[in-house]
């Protein structure tokens, strides 16, 4: 039979956002025989009510709302740079 073992690996950026390594193991007989990984990233003001128990806490104790204000104002910041408006002549 085969199972698998998940470990997440959360890692806080300095802006607030959490990136999270997702390692799937897969065990026979008590050996690893294959893993995979996946990555995920939660920004400030995200939606985590569907992460696990320790994601939740460190969201909870990161993501503050002095730091999501923050986040949206450098997305914003960003987002102007990237795109910015034309300005009509009169």
């Amino acid at each position: 039979m085969i199972t698998e073992e998940i470990v997440e690996i959360p890692t806080v950026l300095e802006d607030g956002q959490i990136q999270i390594q997702e390692i799937t193991y897969f065990v026979k007989d008590g050996k690893r025989i294959s893993s995979t990984n996946h990555r995920k990233v939660i920004a400030p003001g995200d939606d985590v009510s569907a992460e696990t128990g320790n994601v939740k806490l460190i969201a909870d104790a990161v993501h503050t709302q002095d730091c999501i204000d923050a986040y949206e104002a450098k997305q914003a910041a960003l987002e102007a740079e990237l795109n910015p408006v034309e300005i009509e002549k009169e």
